[in-house]
Formats: structure tokens, sequence, C-alpha cells
């Protein structure tokens, strides 16, 4: 699976197909929940394609009274056990995942993805970027990198060393260390107790 401008993208190994989303919204990321759905972010909206009775994918938006409209784009999509983020510039909406049977007007059942306990963590500083390390969600910003525990966004002791930088992205080095990348900083690794420069040929 892949987005584009045009809507969700399937390849299947010899051809390709694209379902569309209403409203001319623009995709900008998705995560694949299980071999049935794919959740997809877009501009001021997010939700999730389901796999019909028929073969192909229909598109349900997830968005709710309980999110604050006009976010923005959906920038990445993590998926930790069943807890789903999707993260815009300055706030990152939390869920828990439900999978459950439905049964549509003409009395096919098919699979059907929900969110209960919606919630909203608002980002003082721009996000650029977020990694899952071992169901711990590490998130980049304008203001250096943080660590997401529930509802919290606990700023990573040493960041100040990335002030002035965006942390553009975040990736595992190894079995101990992250792998941290700026716009114009360079690199940087993250050990579990410090940040410093990675240096390189």
């Amino acid at each position: 699976y892949a987005a584009n401008n045009y809507g969700l993208l399937e390849y299947d190994g010899s051809q390709w197909r694209v379902y569309g989303m209403y409203y001319g919204n623009l995709p900008r990321s998705i995560a694949q929940v299980d071999n049935r759905a794919v959740f997809i972010g877009a501009t001021n909206d997010f939700g999730v394609f389901t796999p019909t009775s028929t073969g192909g994918m229909r598109y349900t938006s997830l968005m709710s009274g309980e999110i604050e409209p006009n976010y923005g784009e959906i920038w990445d999509i993590e998926i930790v056990g069943n807890q789903v983020y999707f993260f815009a510039r300055h706030q990152i909406i939390t869920a828990i995942v439900e999978s459950r049977k439905s049964i549509r007007s003409e009395g096919v059942e098919e699979d059907s993805v929900w969110l209960r306990d919606v919630r909203t963590i608002k980002v003082d500083s721009r996000v650029f970027c977020a990694e899952e390390v071992g169901e711990a969600i590490y998130v980049g910003t304008d203001n250096g990198l943080y660590l997401l525990t529930g509802t919290r966004m606990n700023r990573i002791h040493g960041s100040d060393l990335l002030r002035g930088y965006e942390v553009r992205c975040i990736q595992t080095l190894d079995a101990e260390r992250l792998l941290i990348a700026t716009d114009l900083g360079g690199l940087f690794v993250y050990d579990g107790t410090r940040i410093a420069p990675f240096r390189t040929d």
C-alpha cells in the first residue's frame, strides 16, 4: 500500500488499484492495522480503508466531535498494540482500536474498525516525525526529542543539544541506540541516557 494525492494505492504484484477519499482530501500517511484494514491520514481528516465483500476497499472517516477540526495534515501514524497515534503538526490524536463485524444494508457481513477513548494531545513544539521503538514512541520536533508516554510528552534529557534544529527522522541504529537526523545539524545518537553527535567520515 502507498498513498498519493489520489488516495490509497494498492499493488498486488501485477497491477495497481486506487481507492479515493471524498471531499478532495490529500492523503499524507498510512499504517496497516492488520490484513483487513489500513489507516490513512489526510488534510483535516483521517480514517480507515477496510476490505469489501467484492474485493475492493471502502473508506470510513474516523473524525468525531471529540476532535478539533482544522489541525492540518496527518503526517505520520504509529500503532502500538491496540493503541493508534495520528501525528499532526501541533497535536497528536490517540485512541484505542476496535475491530468487529458489521452487517451492511445488503445483508453482507464485513469487517469494521472503530476508535474509542479518543484523546488529543497538544504539542507546543512542531512535530516532524515519530518512531515506535520497542512499544515506546519517540517524537522528533523543532525543540528536541520527546518520549510519548500515554498522553504525556516527556522531553528527553540532553535535547538542548538539538535546540535550533528540526528533528526530521528517528531510526533504530542498533539494539541500544537511536539515530537522530536533523535538518541542518547533522546526525546524533541517543543511547538511553544522553544525546551525542554521530561522527562519520
